[in-house]
């Protein structure tokens, strides 16, 4: 069995694990319905040099190091198992302890720098790749173009209209009827830029909120014009712990989680989007987050202003990603958020969950052949898309029920 990460162990303390949520079968699964909407670094400039390339003679030492940014060297290990890479973290820090020395003194080549030598360049390393990281962030806010985040969330919106995801005249633009209450907006302490950018973006109609149509797993768009998201916007109501603290003001959530749902933040300052899951929490070996130092394992309960340690991405390349993902089949929109890989790979021979995900691989199959027949996307064929597409979930459903008839018989 796995071990529980801290934010599993303060949901079981809040809850007593009555309602704890069912996992899906696999974490695998979960990364695959997480693309597009979940990225690691992207605002990260040239690539580090391998360790060898850098000689220990030329680095300051710690006299000369005026950093801001030194990480603890026994940083804890990243709770986040949902997205640990196979690889190791590219910033492996060790202790300048008597062992170490022992270490360096057992080394076999003269070319391999030693353990306290790698130490000290992985140090310099974050320290420069800090550097570069704030260097991307002036060059974002450089750019940034709140009307581009609108033009470009509109279209992916409007995307999922053409796809059939949302039915005609789901979308909302601006100018909004009713409005955005700017004033209630201005008393709960959000920036005036955010407060401008609420104004003229897209809102889904609030009765998809209640039909199950969610195009992110367990997820929801915001809408600023209903005051319940206007306020939730400054202090989200995250499913774990017991602290909801306020965003910065300059921060807009474009939309609001379940338990394995997707935080999505605009840092209106620098043009930036950070996503994470709330379950599982940004990673822990980004330079976000190690530039921040180590988390005090007090402040594990609350999560208070993790978000600031989330791996970046700009704005246009985020909702571009999103469009490109659907606008390419590589992701699909009307069936289950969860299910929308075509490419996913499936246990279908698992004893507990192997008929589920025949059908699942079933009704993906199916969707996607009905795009390419119909068309989809130059010589799309919409109406004759929606008239198919509803036989075809008939056909699979009466298909799906003679299966659980058969193995209630059978006792499978």
């Amino acid at each position: 069995m796995s071990k529980s990460s801290p934010r599993e162990d303060e949901f079981s303390r809040i809850t007593g694990n009555f309602f704890m949520p069912q996992k899906p079968p696999d974490d695998e699964g979960r990364r695959h319905a997480y693309w597009p909407y979940i990225h690691g670094s992207k605002l990260r400039l040239p690539e580090k040099p391998p360790i060898g390339s850098l000689q220990v003679t030329d680095l300051p030492s710690d006299d000369e190091d005026d950093s801001d940014y030194v990480p603890d060297s026994e940083r804890s290990s990243s709770s986040n198992e949902e997205w640990e890479s196979d690889e190791e973290s590219e910033y492996d820090f060790v202790d300048s302890d008597p062992d170490a020395e022992v270490n360096d003194l057992q080394t076999d080549s003269p070319n391999m720098p030693t353990p306290s030598e790698t130490a000290i360049v992985e140090r310099v390393r974050l320290e420069q790749d800090i550097i570069r990281l704030e260097a991307a962030e002036v060059e974002a806010a450089a750019t940034y173009d709140p009307k581009e985040v609108v033009a470009l969330l509109t279209e992916f919106h409007e995307l999922m209209v053409t796809m059939v995801h949302w039915p005609e005249g789901s979308i909302h633009r601006a100018p909004h009827d009713p409005p955005v209450n700017v004033e209630l907006g201005r008393e709960l302490g959000y920036e005036p830029q955010v407060l401008e950018l609420m104004q003229k973006l897209p809102y889904v109609t609030q009765r998809l909120k209640w039909q199950n149509k969610y195009i992110i797993p367990e997820t929801r768009w915001a809408d600023y014009r209903q005051e319940k998201d206007l306020r939730e916007g400054r202090r989200p109501m995250v499913p774990h712990g017991d602290s909801h603290p306020y965003l910065d003001p300059w921060i807009l959530p474009l939309a609001f989680p379940g338990w394995y749902g997707i935080i999505i933040y605009l840092d209106t300052h620098i043009g930036a989007i950070r996503s994470y899951t709330p379950y599982g929490g940004p990673p822990e070996d980004s330079v976000e987050w190690l530039r921040h130092g180590e988390y005090e394992e007090k402040d594990r309960g609350e999560w208070t202003h993790e978000y600031r340690r989330a791996p970046l991405i700009t704005a246009r390349e985020y909702l571009q990603a999103c469009i490109g993902a659907y606008a390419s089949l590589q992701r699909l929109p009307v069936i289950e958020a969860e299910d929308n890989d075509p490419e996913q790979v499936y246990d279908t021979e698992s004893e507990q969950y192997g008929a589920m995900y025949r059908d699942v691989q079933t009704r993906q199959k199916a969707l996607l052949a009905l795009y390419h027949e119909c068309g989809w996307p130059d010589h799309w064929r919409r109406d004759e898309f929606l008239t198919k597409w509803e036989k075809i979930k008939e056909d699979l459903s009466l298909q799906t029920c003679e299966r659980i008839k058969r193995d209630l018989k059978t006792g499978s």
